[in-house]
């Protein structure tokens, strides 16, 4: 199957029409995030989450091959599950991050933006926070779904913002979005990688995608983003399938997800 990370926003609604144009014989499982209903308390450390979505995913699928993916946010948590099933000695031979962004990217912010994050941190939030919330498409309300959302969305962002990757010996497919952001000022986008060729020892594959970095999976972008994500799956699907079998280990597995009846959840 393929896995689908949440956002930052935490919730999954969004994706019913990025599944849609998935092959049909393919699995996808999306995993979102604690504390949407507004019970118990997000996770405040993307190890944490990853930690734990990991023994969510093991429930369902105990051994590989692992195909990872989620936009922005999601990426890094599809990134840091792939480096934690990878020390477990698993293949994961996709991991697909949708226009996430690396360590330390975008690049620095402008002075004038920086004194304009110190002046929102006083008042008890900071520019990233916010940027975070307006994302999520949270809306400002007293209602306690929203409030619940908002504390999700700032969870997150803090818990992004404080993340230092390790380095990733395996192959990483970064689809990245054409123009980006368009209410982030201040910050530089002038890596092609996304940040992520500084922590990549393996094979990093970027894949340009018609769209910006909000609106990835909305159409029309979400069409193209598919094909492109379709495209890499049909290319592992070949690899695996020409790779010659070592009759002394036993059976191979297959690289690419088997059939099964279309099981989806959000």
């Amino acid at each position: 199957p393929l896995w689908l990370l949440h956002p930052v926003g935490g919730n999954l609604l969004f994706a019913s029409r990025f599944v849609s144009l998935l092959p049909r014989e393919l699995p996808v499982y999306g995993i979102q995030a604690r504390g949407l209903e507004g019970k118990r308390a997000p996770f405040s450390g993307i190890e944490q989450a990853a930690r734990h979505y990991l023994e969510l995913l093991v429930s369902q699928q105990p051994h590989g091959p692992y195909f990872l993916s989620g936009p922005s946010f999601g990426g890094n948590l599809a990134f840091e599950m792939a480096r934690m099933l990878r020390q477990r000695g698993e293949e994961v031979p996709l991991v697909a991050l949708f226009d996430a962004y690396g360590p330390h990217y975008p690049r620095r912010p402008s002075l004038l933006a920086r004194i304009v994050n110190r002046l929102t941190r006083a008042r008890g939030t900071s520019a990233s926070v916010s940027a975070a919330v307006a994302q999520a498409g949270v809306p400002e309300s007293d209602d306690p779904l929203c409030i619940a959302l908002r504390r999700v969305a700032h969870a997150h962002s803090e818990a992004l913002r404080t993340y230092r990757p390790g380095r990733y010996d395996g192959a990483l497919h970064l689809f990245r979005a054409t123009r980006p952001p368009e209410d982030w000022p201040g910050v530089s986008f002038d890596d092609p990688t996304n940040g992520w060729a500084s922590v990549a020892h393996g094979p990093l594959h970027v894949i340009d995608v018609e769209g910006n970095h909000r609106h990835l999976m909305d159409s029309p972008a979400v069409e193209g983003l598919a094909a492109a994500l379709n495209g890499v799956l049909a290319g592992l699907h070949d690899a695996h399938a020409c790779e010659p079998v070592d009759d002394s280990r036993g059976p191979r597995t297959s690289g690419a997800p088997r059939s099964r009846p279309n099981a989806r959840c959000a």
